[in-house]
C-alpha cells in the first residue's frame, strides 16, 4: 500500500508530514471551523469534512490549490462563496443535507467537475449557465425545491446518473443525454413522460415512482438495457405492449395504481425477481405469468382478482403469494408444484373452500385464511408439519379435528370469530404452541389439560361462553400465560 494514499483523521498528525498528505478525513468531529493552518497542507487531494456542524463554508479551502474531492455532507451550510471557483481542481463536490438555498453562478467555472451533489437541501432554481459543467457525470439534488432545469441543463451530455427525485418538476426533456445509466425523477409533479425517453439507450435503472404520471410512452420498448423500473404510486390505468420487450428487466414496481390488466406476453419478462402489483384493478391474470420462474414473491393483494391462472404452478421460485383483499374463490390446484412456497397469505377473499392439494406444499411455514367463506380446513391440511403460523379467523369454522395435533411446528394459531362450540383434546399436543386466539367463538368449555401447553405466552378469548368459576380454573390451569377474556 501507498503510504502517502493513507487517509489520516487527525489534522495535527497530518501536519507533521505536511508535504505528503494527499487525502484527510475530519468527518463527525463536531468542528464548527476550520483551523487555518490547514492551508499547510498543499498536495492534499481529498477532503472530508461530513457531519460536522459547519454553518458557513470555509473559505480556508480555497487556498488548496490542488484539491479534487471535498466531502461537506451534513452540515447546517446556507451559502456557497463566489469564491469557489478558485477550487479549479476540483472533480467531486458533495454537499448534500446542508442548507442551501442556492447555488453560485461562478460553481460553472469548475470546469473538471464531474460530480455534484446537493441532494435534500432547499435550492429552488439552478444557475442558468450550469450547462457548462462539460465534464458532469454525477449530478444528484434529490430532496430539493426545483420546478424546472435551466435550458442549458441538457448540454450535460455526459451524464451517466442524474437524481432529480423529490422536487416540485412539472416537465422534463430527455432526449439528449445519450450516456446515461440512471435517472431519477420520482416524487415530483409530472403527468407525462417525454417520448424521446426511448433515446436513453443505456439506461438501467429507471425510477418514475409517486408522480401524476397516467400512461407511458410506447418508446419505452426502446431501453432495452433497462432493469430496474419504478412506476409505483402514480395513476397508470394500462401498461404499453411495448413494455414487455424489455427483457434485461429484473424489478417492476407497479403497486398503488389503477392498472385495469397486465400485457398478455408479460411472461416475456422472464428476469424478472421483483414484480409488485399490489393495490390495482386488476380482475384476471395473463396464463404468461406462468413463465416468471425467477420471481420469489408475488404481491397482488387490494386487486379484484376473481381467480388465479393455473399458470401459477410454473412459479418455481415462489416462496411467497399474497392475495389478500381480492375477489377469489379458490385457489388453484396447481398451486401444489410449488414447492419452494413458504407464505401464502390469501385473507379478505370469498373463499369457501381450500384445495386439498395445498397439503403437498411441504415447506409451507405460513398460511392466512383469516376473513373467507370455510366452514371447514380439508383434513390432509392438518399434516403440514413445517406450519407455524396458521389464521383462519374471520371464517364459519364450526370445528376442529383431534388430528390438529399434528402441526408440530405450530406457535401461533388465529380462529377468532368463528363459530367452535368445542376444541379437540389434540390442541393441548401442540407443544410449540405460544400464541392462542380463540375470541368471539360459542365455546362453553376448554378440554382438559390445557396445562401442557407450557410453551403457551398468550390466550385470548373473550366473547365465548366461559362462566366466571370456569375463567378462574383456566387462569389456574394456565397460571404461566397471559390470559385475555
Amino acid at each position: 500500500m501507498d503510504i502517502n494514499r493513507l487517509f489520516y483523521s487527525n489534522l495535527d498528525q497530518a501536519l507533521q508530514n505536511k508535504s505528503k498528505v494527499q487525502r484527510l478525513n475530519l468527518s463527525s468531529q463536531k468542528l464548527k471551523k476550520i483551523p487555518q493552518n490547514i492551508v499547510l497542507l498543499k498536495n492534499l487531494e481529498e477532503l472530508n469534512l461530513g457531519n460536522n456542524q459547519l454553518t458557513v463554508f470555509p473559505k480556508v479551502l480555497f487556498q488548496l490549490k490542488k484539491l479534487k474531492i471535498l466531502r461537506l455532507y451534513n452540515n447546517n451550510i446556507k451559502h456557497l462563496p463566489q469564491g469557489i471557483d478558485s477550487l479549479k481542481s476540483l472533480e467531486v463536490l458533495d454537499i448534500q443535507r446542508n442548507s442551501l438555498v442556492d447555488l453560485p453562478g461562478k460553481i460553472v467555472r469548475l470546469r473538471n467537475l464531474t460530480q455534484l451533489n446537493i441532494a435534500n437541501n432547499k435550492v429552488k432554481e439552478l444557475p442558468e449557465n450550469i450547462g457548462k459543467l462539460k465534464k458532469m457525470r454525477v449530478f444528484e439534488a434529490y430532496g430539493n425545491q426545483l420546478k424546472q432545469l435551466p435550458a442549458s441543463f441538457s448540454s450535460l451530455r455526459k451524464l451517466e446518473s442524474l437524481g432529480l427525485g423529490k422536487n416540485q418538476l412539472e416537465s422534463v426533456s430527455l432526449g439528449k443525454y445519450k450516456n446515461l445509466q440512471s435517472l431519477d425523477i420520482s416524487r415530483n409533479r409530472l403527468t407525462k413522460i417525454p417520448d424521446n425517453l426511448g433515446s436513453l439507450k443505456k439506461l438501467t435503472s429507471l425510477f418514475l415512482q409517486q408522480n401524476n404520471l397516467t400512461k407511458l410512452p410506447e418508446k419505452i420498448g426502446a431501453l432495452s438495457q433497462l432493469r430496474r423500473l419504478y412506476l409505483n404510486e402514480n395513476k397508470i390505468k394500462q401498461l404499453p405492449k411495448e413494455l414487455t420487450s424489455l427483457v434485461q428487466l429484473q424489478v417492476v414496481k407497479l403497486e398503488h395504481n389503477q392498472l385495469l390488466e397486465l400485457p398478455n406476453d408479460i411472461g416475456k419478462l422472464s428476469q424478472l425477481k421483483v414484480l409488485s402489483l399490489h393495490h390495482n384493478l386488476l380482475r384476471a391474470l395473463p396464463e404468461s405469468i406462468g413463465n416468471l420462474t425467477l420471481l420469489p414473491t408475488l404481491q397482488l393483494s387490494n386487486n379484484r382478482l376473481e381467480l388465479l391462472p393455473s399458470s401459477l404452478g410454473n412459479m418455481a421460485s415462489l416462496k411467497s403469494i399474497w392475495v389478500r383483499k381480492n375477489n377469489l374463490q379458490t385457489l388453484p390446484k396447481s398451486i401444489s408444484q410449488l414447492k419452494k412456497i413458504e407464505r401464502i397469505y390469501a385473507s379478505q377473499n370469498q373463499i369457501s373452500l381450500l384445495p386439498v392439494e395445498l397439503a403437498e406444499l411441504t415447506q409451507l411455514k405460513s398460511l392466512a385464511i383469516s376473513g373467507n367463506l370455510l366452514t371447514e380446513i380439508p383434513s390432509e391440511l392438518w399434516g403440514l408439519e413445517e406450519l407455524y403460523y396458521l389464521d383462519a379467523s374471520r371464517n364459519q369454522i364450526t370445528s376442529l379435528p383431534n388430528k390438529i395435533s399434528d402441526l408440530r411446528s405450530l406457535r401461533i394459531l388465529v380462529l377468532s370469530h368463528n363459530r367452535l362450540r368445542t376444541l379437540p383434546f389434540g390442541i393441548t399436543r401442540l407443544k410449540n404452541l405460544r400464541e392462542l386466539y380463540l375470541d368471539n367463538n360459542q365455546l362453553a368449555k376448554l378440554p382438559p389439560n390445557m396445562g401442557a401447553l407450557l410453551n403457551l405466552k398468550i390466550f385470548t378469548m373473550k366473547r365465548n361462553g366461559f362462566t366466571n368459576e370456569q375463567k378462574a380454573h383456566i387462569r389456574k390451569q394456565l397460571s404461566h400465560v397471559r390470559i385475555g377474556f
